[in-house]
């Protein structure tokens, strides 16, 4: 049985690693580079498919990078080995310069290159900087090493489980595959992450992007539970402005029954409505549709601030204002006093996963952290 059982030692993230495809390491590796130039290659590699994940694109999209930015992540050579790269098939370029209208080259795994995204490779890069964290970032970081302790992980069985959600159709290739199990190969290495976000100050772990039938299954496994609140997000912004409206969005959102009413509204289901509504408030304020009417004629006040509000801004500036304030409470507020204490557990984003053994504390902890922000959430608390 593949169980991974972590360890002081194996959890100090004390180099930098990468985890690519197999195939696409030999044909790095082939090229004869100096150790140096093929760790900054791997690196590189790495950053292309790390952008991509994080913006769901897939691998034959290229990704901008300018020559700046390269300079800052490497040195002033970094055509030497990248120039390799290209010429020999690894990585193509788009070739698409434009100072004008601020494009930057852009660069991607070359399409041959990699047949089986799921077979891959976990390579520690000795001279690459180890990830260190942040003074701020540190407690959560300490946080998660902690929390990695109190567990075990039978990764052979998060293997199947994505083996039998995403199997292999006609040997094409799959991207989503290769997102998974990177997701599980890194932290069975040993590679940990917790960072908060310079944007949104949301905090990023191994756990955050993990798909959720993989936390799942490591929660069933560990007796973990976790605690979050019903529509956290919109409950969220109904509390941002619930100083300033007097119409029901702020007792449907902070009651949990937002989707429904609206489900009701729209003749769908909760999840159709929770879909249309995201769509809705994250739209730019000049778009229109069913939704939206609907919401303006049972949420007048409420609507007309959010517009007002992305008119002045944005739709994106609207999403990381709620962001921000979410990370306030769970992380900032809750995360930070379950460490304090010593109680072990992890966020993902709006919900926080501990030992069942430790809900009466955790449920505590968070309603202290609401009750002095002024914040009110139905929270959804598992049966002890």
């Amino acid at each position: 049985m593949d169980v991974h059982t972590p360890s002081k030692h194996s959890l100090t993230a004390s180099k930098h690693a990468v985890c690519l495809p197999v195939e696409l390491v030999k044909a790095v590796r082939s090229l004869e580079l100096s150790r140096i130039k093929t760790n900054h290659s791997l690196y590189f590699l790495d950053m292309i498919v790390s952008r991509l994940l994080i913006k769901k694109l897939q691998p034959d999209v290229y990704s901008p990078m300018g020559a700046k930015f390269l300079r800052k992540q490497f040195n002033s050579r970094y055509r030497e080995w990248l120039s390799v790269l290209i010429s020999e098939g690894v990585v193509e370029c788009d070739n698409d310069y434009a100072e004008f209208r601020r494009k930057s080259l852009g660069y991607r795994i070359s399409p041959s290159i990699v047949t089986n995204w799921a077979d891959l490779e976990v390579v520690s890069l000795t001279n690459i900087d180890a990830f260190q964290p942040s003074e701020s970032d540190r407690p959560y970081f300490q946080g998660l090493l902690d929390f990695l302790k109190t567990i075990e992980i039978d990764y052979s069985v998060l293997s199947s489980l994505i083996d039998n959600e995403l199997p292999v159709e006609n040997g094409s290739l799959n991207f989503k595959r290769y997102s998974w199990y990177r997701s599980i190969r890194l932290l069975q290495s040993g590679v940990v992450r917790a960072s908060m976000s310079p944007v949104n100050d949301r905090l990023n772990t191994n756990f955050t992007n993990m798909p959720s039938i993989l936390v799942e299954h490591i929660m069933k496994s560990n007796n973990l539970v976790e605690i979050d609140a019903k529509n956290s997000q919109f409950a969220i912004l109904a509390n941002m402005i619930k100083a300033k409206v007097n119409d029901d969005f702020v007792t449907d959102a902070i009651c949990g029954v937002l989707y429904e009413r609206l489900a009701d509204k729209l003749d769908c289901s909760r999840e159709e409505a929770k879909d249309l509504v995201m769509k809705t408030i994250y739209s730019k304020h000049y778009h229109d549709n069913k939704t939206k009417r609907i919401m303006t004629r049972l949420y007048p006040e409420s609507m007309a601030i959010i517009e007002k509000y992305k008119r002045k801004s944005s739709n994106r500036e609207l999403a990381i204002a709620m962001q921000q304030k979410e990370s306030e409470i769970y992380i900032d507020g809750v995360l930070r006093k379950l460490h304090e204490i010593g109680v072990p557990a992890i966020s993902k984003h709006d919900s926080i996963i501990f030992h069942r053994r430790d809900l009466k504390t955790v449920e505590s902890v968070i309603r202290d952290t609401l009750e002095t922000m002024d914040i009110q959430l139905e929270l959804k608390v598992p049966n002890s």
